[in-house]
């Protein structure tokens, strides 16, 4: 048998350095790839991002008419049918607590009619007319103090959250 022929002289210290550098450009590879596949990634979470924006804007968009819908012509509706019940639960807590001393009910002129009709009679109460009221508002007078309900103010501000939500969003779609 043979002997396997020695390697030249230098032979072991071309190899580690073809070794090394071969591992260098791999990883100069690697890390070319890596920026890449990053810079790829933020763009995709960014267009995302955006897309995500884009389409709860939209979908906020069409809602305003409902929601606008709802805040101008069914929650005062419902509002103006809610005021008399609860003035005359108002009431009715008040004569528990002191029958002695009359409720006062401030009202818009307009409305007078419409509690009256609602009150049971007996009831210890003052009707007021005030004209500084909105249509959905009254103001509860007793010697304990004073209690105020106005609907049109709460329907002003369900308008102006709406209004700001949706343009608060619209501007974000615009601008990314």
């Amino acid at each position: 048998m043979r002997r396997p022929a020695r390697p030249p002289t230098g032979w072991l210290e071309g190899f580690a350095a073809g070794q090394a550098e071969g591992l260098a450009a791999g990883r100069a590879e690697a890390d070319t790839r890596s920026d890449r596949l990053s810079a790829d990634l933020a763009g995709k979470l960014q267009d995302m991002t955006f897309n995500y924006a884009e389409a709860r804007g939209q979908v906020l968009a069409s809602l305003r008419p409902l929601f606008e819908l709802l805040i101008d012509r069914l929650l005062p509706a419902i509002a103006a049918q809610a005021v008399a019940p609860w003035l005359v639960q108002a009431l009715l807590d008040a004569a528990r607590a002191d029958s002695a001393t009359p409720l006062v009910i401030h009202l818009h002129p307009e409305r007078l009619g419409a509690v009256r009709a609602c009150l049971p009679p007996g009831l210890p109460a003052q009707l007021r007319p005030d004209p500084a009221l909105g249509l959905q508002a009254a103001r509860l007078t007793s010697r304990e103090g004073e209690s105020d309900l106005d609907l049109d103010a709460c329907l002003l501000a369900l308008r102006e959250a709406l209004s700001t939500l949706l343009d608060a969003t619209s501007g974000k779609v615009r601008h990314g």
